[in-house]
C-alpha cells in the first residue's frame, strides 16, 4: 500500500496515542482490581478506566476525520498536471471562486491555487459519518457511496450496509461522549468495556486502511 505522498502516519500515530489511552485504562482496571490506592482523590473523582476508554474513541474519530481531508486532498492535487486522469464528477461539480480562478493564470503555481481552494471548500465538512465521507472521496475516486463502503467492509465479510451501520454507531457514540458527555436520559453514564474501545479503534484503522487503498 502506497500511502507514502499521504499523511498517513499522522493517522497512524493518533491512533496509536488512542490505543495507549485504552492501555491506561487497563491498568487502571488492573491496579483498582488489585486494591492499590490511586491517590488521594475523593472517591466521586477518582481516575477512571471509561474515561480513557472514551477518550480513545473520540481520538480515534477525529483522527480519521483529520487524515481524510489530507489524504484527499493531496491525492487530487497530485493528480493536477495528469492531464490523462478522468476527474470524479463530484469534483467536476465543484465550483470554483472568482478568486482561485482567477489566480490560476497568474504567477502562483497552480498547485498551490487548487490546493488552497480544495482545503477552503473541504474544510465545510466533518469526515465522521459514513456518508460525508462517501461524499469526500466521490472528489477523488470514481466510485458511488454503496462501492465505497463495500469494499471496506468486504474484508471484514460485512456488506455495505453493514459496514456503514457500524461505522455511524460508532460516531453516534462519540457525538454522546462530545455533545452529552457520555450520559443517558436518566443523567447516568453510560459504561465503556476496554473490548468496546479497542473494536472500535480497530475499525477506524481499518477504515483508514482501507480508504488508502482506494486512494492508492
Amino acid at each position: 500500500m502506497n500511502t507514502n505522498k499521504f499523511p498517513f502516519k499522522r493517522f497512524t500515530d493518533n491512533i496509536q496515542y488512542a490505543q495507549r489511552m485504552i492501555n491506561g485504562g487497563l491498568t487502571l482496571e488492573t491496579l483498582g482490581a488489585s486494591g492499590v490506592d490511586l491517590g488521594t482523590l475523593t472517591s466521586d473523582h477518582a481516575p477512571h478506566p471509561d474515561d480513557l476508554y472514551r477518550a480513545a474513541w473520540t481520538q480515534a474519530t477525529t483522527a480519521l476525520d483529520h487524515w481524510l481531508h489530507e489524504a484527499i486532498i493531496d491525492y487530487i492535487v497530485a493528480h493536477t498536471d495528469d492531464t490523462t486522469w478522468e476527474r470524479p464528477k463530484g469534483l467536476n461539480a465543484l465550483k470554483m471562486d472568482f478568486g482561485h480562478a482567477e489566480e490560476l493564470s497568474g504567477p502562483r503555481q497552480k498547485r498551490i491555487v487548487i490546493q488552497e481552494f480544495l482545503r477552503k471548500e473541504l474544510n465545510r465538512s466533518t469526515y465522521q459519518r459514513s456518508a460525508v465521507i462517501s461524499d469526500g472521496l466521490r472528489l477523488a475516486v470514481h466510485l458511488n457511496g454503496g462501492q465505497i463502503w463495500a469494499s471496506i467492509g468486504a474484508p471484514c465479510n460485512m456488506s455495505a450496509n453493514e459496514a456503514i451501520s457500524w461505522h455511524d454507531a460508532i460516531v453516534d457514540r462519540r457525538n454522546k461522549i462530545a455533545h452529552r458527555a457520555d450520559l443517558d436520559d436518566q443523567g447516568r453514564r453510560t459504561p465503556m468495556s476496554a473490548a468496546e474501545a479497542q473494536g472500535t479503534l480497530d475499525w477506524i484503522t481499518h477504515v483508514g486502511s482501507e480508504v488508502a487503498l482506494l486512494l492508492h
